[in-house]
């Protein structure tokens, strides 16, 4: 999904059944090398305590903190998901996710099996809402591959998952409506550090430093490289530029934040086209339907009468000459068909009139074709588990995929 809302764990839409706690500190952070807890918060049980959440949409996905000693179960209406499950401990791990969904109200359930007392930790939910829900106030998520992210020359895809560049001066470019935006890529390249900056509204530039690999080569996930100051709420433009050499390390945009969006999903894709891997933007230098003038437009919707009436004529007339001749031709074959019957029985004689059945030559009708029926499957129908639609899946952000290196 190349849009999506990010419901916290504190948001009061998820509804908690059972003993749940509130975690407010940051002792998970340091752990695994997924990245940092999502707004230092999460809720944690020791029991086979639930939460659900309901929404409208296409795709859902729950994340949290892995404990390898727990364990846990989703649903969707009534219909289990696959849980990805792994033996180390991360944050930010994807326990579950949806096929695309029937467009539509759902309801998620997760149900916690945190067995010796070992918890089990909720972070937040991503999922893809319908056209019609308002955005206001909602924090987004938005992915590497959103048609709204302009990739200056320099850039370059990394598989699916990520859009790097090591160019000076490349840029980039987002046009959003909120009040702040913030940067996550990963890090592993062992290469010299590299600086970059960005600028909102084309105010004063701030420098950030582009991260290096830690020492072991551990690679780090969901990496903040930077956040806007809050501004105003309304449409601002976001302008990042690349400095450093061929050789330095890379800027990487893995994804956005943008928080206190106010648009509606109607104007937000929510699903991604898969795009081979280009370095530019190419935009669309097709016509303009607004640049046509009335004339013009008033040219093509009138239609003369002369040729309405030309042409109803015309196509009575082949109908006609059609009639005319199916009539020659059927009455020529019955005429041929009465000169051989007559040539027939001239040749038999008067006193054998008929064929004998001794003389009958029997045909076999054909068999019946046989035709192979498969099953296209079973399955609810509000659930399309097929991703060779038209609208792909987008590149993968699950833990399981991008495991640890």
């Amino acid at each position: 999904m190349s849009k999506m809302v990010i419901v916290d764990d504190v948001d009061p839409r998820i509804q908690y059944d059972g003993v749940w706690n509130l975690d407010t500190t940051t002792d998970n952070d340091a752990k695994g090398n997924y990245g940092s807890v999502y707004q230092t918060t999460q809720h944690w049980t020791t029991g086979n305590n639930n939460f659900t959440f309901s929404f409208e949409g296409s795709f859902i996905a729950v994340l949290g903190s892995n404990n390898p000693d727990s364990a846990w179960e989703c649903s969707i209406d009534g219909v289990k998901l696959e849980s990805n499950t792994f033996e180390h401990w991360e944050n930010n791990w994807w326990f579950c996710q949806s096929a695309y969904l029937e467009d539509g109200p759902h309801t998620i359930t997760v149900r916690a099996d945190a067995a010796n007392n070992q918890r089990f930790w909720f972070d937040r939910i991503l999922y893809a809402p319908s056209a019609h829900v308002s955005l206001t106030n909602e924090a987004l998520y938005i992915d590497n591959l959103d048609p709204g992210l302009h990739y200056g020359t320099g850039w370059r895809i990394n598989g699916l998952s990520a859009n790097i560049t090591n160019v000076d001066g490349a840029k980039f470019t987002y046009e959003f409506h909120g009040s702040s935006v913030r940067w996550y890529g990963y890090v592993s390249s062992g290469r010299p550090p590299a600086n970059a900056s960005y600028t909102i509204d084309g105010g004063p530039s701030t420098t950030f430093e582009v991260p290096i690999q830690p020492s072991g080569g551990i690679s780090l996930f969901n990496y903040e490289y930077f956040r806007t100051p809050d501004v105003e709420v309304g449409r601002h433009t976001l302008l990042v530029e690349h400095h450093g050499e061929p050789d330095a390390t890379e800027l990487i945009l893995d994804y956005l934040e943008v928080h206190n969006g106010v648009v509606s999903a109607s104007t937000t894709p929510t699903s991604v086209t898969v795009i081979p891997a280009v370095t530019n933007r190419i935009d669309n230098t097709g016509p303009n339907p607004d640049n046509l003038n009335q004339s013009t437009v008033a040219e093509k919707r009138s239609t003369p009468a002369g040729a309405i009436v030309g042409g109803v004529l015309g196509g009575l007339a082949l109908i006609l000459f059609i009639c005319l001749v199916i009539f020659y031709l059927v009455a020529r074959r019955r005429k041929e068909n009465q000169t051989s019957q007559s040539n027939a029985e001239k040749s038999l004689g008067a006193d054998t009139p008929y064929t004998t059945t001794s003389e009958l030559h029997h045909q076999t009708s054909p068999s019946p074709t046989s035709f192979n029926v498969t099953s296209a499957g079973t399955g609810s129908g509000a659930y399309f588990t097929s991703l060779e639609t038209p609208g792909q899946i987008p590149p993968s952000k699950l833990s399981a995929v991008r495991s640890p290196r």
